[in-house]
C-alpha cells in the first residue's frame, strides 16, 4: 500500500515539475541569480529566498526537511531541491510572513503591528508593547482566540511572537 502511495505522489511530484520550474524563474531572476539546471543545493536556494526579501536560515530549512513539511530529496545526505521543493519552500515562507525587515518587495504586506515591532527593534527594543511583562503567553493566546477584531488578533500574535522571542522559544 505504501508503495502505490509513493507512486501516486511521485507522478503527481513529476508532473508539477515543469509548471513549478517555469513559475520560479523569476525569483531566481529577482534574486540577480542565473536560472538554475535542477536540482538544486541548499545555498542554491538560500541565495534565492534570500534574494526575494525571504528570512530564511539552514537551520529553518532543515525544520522543513526534518519535519516532512517539504520533500526533498537527498543525495549523500545533501538535500537536492527541485523547483517544486523550491515553490513549497516560497509557499511556507510567505505562509509563515517570513519577510526581511523593511523589504521593499514585502513592506505592504506587514499589518501596524508588525511594523510597531519592526521599528521597535530597529532601536534596539525587544518589543513595541510597554507591558508585555504583565502577560503570558497563555493569556494572550486566549485573548487573540476571543477577539472579533482582527486587528486585535493581529496585534496579539505579534505579542505572541514577541514574547516567545524573549523566552528564546523562537
Amino acid at each position: 500500500m505504501n508503495n502505490d502511495k509513493t507512486t501516486i505522489e511521485q507522478a503527481l511530484l513529476e508532473e508539477g515539475e515543469p509548471f513549478a520550474a517555469a513559475k520560479r524563474e523569476r525569483f531566481w531572476t529577482n534574486a540577480g541569480l542565473k536560472l538554475p539546471l535542477y536540482p538544486v543545493g541548499s545555498d542554491a536556494v538560500l541565495a534565492m529566498v534570500d534574494g526575494n526579501g525571504y528570512v530564511c536560515d539552514r537551520g529553518l530549512l532543515l525544520e522543513l526537511l526534518d519535519n516532512g513539511t517539504i520533500p526533498v530529496v537527498r543525495e549523500s545526505d545533501a538535500p537536492r531541491w527541485s523547483a517544486l521543493n523550491c515553490f513549497h519552500l516560497l509557499c511556507q515562507l510567505e505562509g509563515r510572513r517570513r519577510w526581511k525587515p523593511f523589504s521593499t518587495m514585502h513592506r505592504f504586506k506587514f499589518n501596524a503591528a508588525e511594523l510597531a515591532q519592526l521599528d521597535a527593534e530597529a532601536v534596539g527594543r525587544a518589543t513595541c508593547f510597554d507591558d508585555l511583562e504583565q502577560f503570558d503567553v497563555e493569556s494572550l493566546l486566549i485573548f487573540m482566540q476571543d477577539a472579533n477584531d482582527q486587528s486585535v488578533r493581529e496585534t496579539l500574535r505579534v505579542a505572541v511572537i514577541a514574547k516567545l522571542k524573549q523566552a528564546g522559544a523562537l
